[in-house]
């Protein structure tokens, strides 16, 4: 009884653990990682998160002083730590001021947050010469 079950185990074995191949069998092709059911969508997972924060970083341009605030000057774009409108800096600068003259006129601010005012003027074009042009405008007569 013994040397059938040895038997019997060693074919279970070879049939489980071997390759196919050596048992005349064709061999199942394996497949790739993401052509596993579990792994694919996971991969899909990742990629679309991927894509999401690529989107979210494209449309909001990290500025390290930069900030929007509700309630504060209309929650448009202003530099952080003060109620400085980015459109206050470019508004003076479209009026032929220098970057000097604007951090005489603001002494809160430093050189490279006037530059990042320019950075996301050049990024926001036209929501910043909307503002500058309503800031410049003749108030109405009442």
């Amino acid at each position: 009884m013994i040397p059938q079950s040895r038997e019997r185990c060693s074919a279970e074995f070879r049939s489980r653990h071997l390759s196919p191949l050596r048992h005349g069998r064709l061999a199942k092709p394996r497949l790739s990682l993401l052509q596993r059911p579990a792994t694919r969508d996971a991969a899909l997972a990742l990629r679309s998160l991927s894509a999401i924060l690529a989107e979210m970083s494209a449309a909001t341009n990290s500025y390290r002083y930069l900030t929007r605030i509700d309630g504060v000057r209309g929650g448009n774009a202003i530099v952080e730590g003060t109620r400085i409108g980015v459109h206050d800096v470019i508004g003076l600068i479209v009026n032929g001021d220098g970057v000097d003259d604007v951090i005489r006129s603001f002494p809160d601010l430093k050189r490279s947050q006037v530059y990042e005012c320019l950075a996301y003027y050049e990024d926001h074009r036209g929501e910043i010469d909307a503002l500058v042009a309503r800031q410049m405008a003749p108030a109405p007569i009442t």
